[in-house]
C-alpha cells in the first residue's frame, strides 16, 4: 500500500515539475485561502476571455466596414452604368434628334452635290 502511495506521489511531483510554468500561467495568484485564489484566477480567466472576444468583435467590425464600402462602390458603379445606358437609349428614341439628323444629312448631301457640279 505504501508503495502505491509513493508511486502516486512521485507522479504528482514529477507532473508538477514538468508543468510548473503552465500551472503558473493558468493560476498565477496564490493566496492564503483557496477560495480567494480560485476567485482571482477565475476573474483573470474571465478578463482574458472578455479581451479575446472584444478583439474578435473589433476585427469583425473592420471587415464588415470594408465589405460595406466595397458593396457601396459596386452599387454606385452599377447605377452610373445604368444611367449612361438610359441616356444613350433615350437619345436614340428621341424623334426630334432623328429628324434633325435627317435634315443635317440632307443639307450636307446638298452641299456635296453643289460642290461636285
Amino acid at each position: 500500500m505504501i508503495l502505491k502511495f509513493a508511486i502516486i506521489a512521485g507522479l504528482v511531483v514529477l507532473g508538477g515539475m514538468i508543468f510548473y510554468t503552465e500551472i503558473g500561467t493558468l493560476f498565477p495568484n496564490t493566496s492564503v485561502t483557496a477560495p480567494e485564489a480560485l476567485k482571482s484566477d477565475v476573474e483573470k480567466l474571465s478578463d482574458d476571455a472578455t479581451d479575446f472576444v472584444a478583439d474578435r468583435l473589433d476585427e469583425t467590425s473592420v471587415r464588415l466596414g470594408e465589405a460595406a464600402g466595397n458593396a457601396t462602390e459596386s452599387i454606385i458603379g452599377n447605377i452610373q452604368d445604368v444611367q449612361e445606358r438610359l441616356t444613350n437609349g433615350t437619345s436614340a428614341l428621341n424623334p426630334l434628334d432623328s429628324v434633325q439628323e435627317i435634315f443635317v444629312n440632307d443639307d450636307n448631301d446638298a452641299d456635296d452635290e453643289k460642290d461636285s457640279k
